[in-house]
């Protein structure tokens, strides 16, 4: 299933930006379709939102810190009725309530945590692209890296 964000993505990375007292994002328009990207510093993490437009729709990722080159300690795939855990199904337990809720608003989502970083794909179902629910999984996110 695919599912658009609720309202365009330069306008919610802008809000976002606003919101968190980061640079403006930027746009670049390519032949394929448009590319955007908002980076920045949250409490001393670094942050990155990708976003490149194709015919197929919008591709969403997410950076925070420093992702490790290797296999990451934990990794969240969805799948049918669910994700499904990949790796140190420990390290899960210790995440807070509060950052699996926030994943909970992005059900196509994978997401992949190293020790010191995170990286999250949003999938396909991109309607909880919103700037409060962008907003607070970036800090829970934050608070795990």
């Amino acid at each position: 299933m695919v599912s658009a964000p609720p309202t365009p993505l330069d306008a919610t990375l802008t809000a976002l930006a606003d919101r968190l007292g980061l640079p403006a994002p930027v746009s670049l328009e390519q032949a394929a379709g448009r590319v955007l990207s908002l980076r920045g510093e949250l409490e001393h993490v670094a942050i990155h939102l990708r976003a490149r437009e194709s015919r197929r729709g919008w591709s969403v990722e997410l950076t925070l810190g420093i992702p490790g080159r290797g296999k990451p300690e934990v990794e969240l795939l969805p799948g049918a009725g669910g994700h499904r855990v990949v790796g140190n199904a420990r390290r899960l337990e210790t995440l807070p309530e509060a950052l699996l809720i926030a994943l909970a608003d992005h059900p196509s989502h994978h997401t992949r945590l190293w020790p010191g970083g995170v990286h999250l794909d949003f999938g396909r179902q991109l309607a909880g692209l919103e700037v409060d629910r962008l907003a607070r999984l970036l800090a829970q996110l934050g608070r795990v890296v």
